[in-house]
C-alpha cells in the first residue's frame, strides 16, 4: 500500500538523508489518517 511504501521511505531517508526530510515525511504519512472522516478499520490502521 502506499502507506507502507512511505513509511520506508521515511526510515530510508532518516538513514542516508538530512532529518528534516524523514521528519516531513513521517507527519505528512501521520495526517494521512489524522484527515480520514470515519474509523480505520484494523486493516487499514495496519497499513
Amino acid at each position: 500500500m502506499a502507506s507502507d511504501a512511505l513509511n520506508r521511505l521515511a526510515l530510508v531517508a532518516d538513514d542516508i538523508g538530512p532529518p528534516a526530510g524523514a521528519t516531513e515525511l513521517c507527519w505528512l504519512h501521520a495526517n494521512v489518517y489524522r484527515q480520514v472522516s470515519r474509523s480505520l478499520a484494523p486493516v487499514e490502521g495496519r497499513t
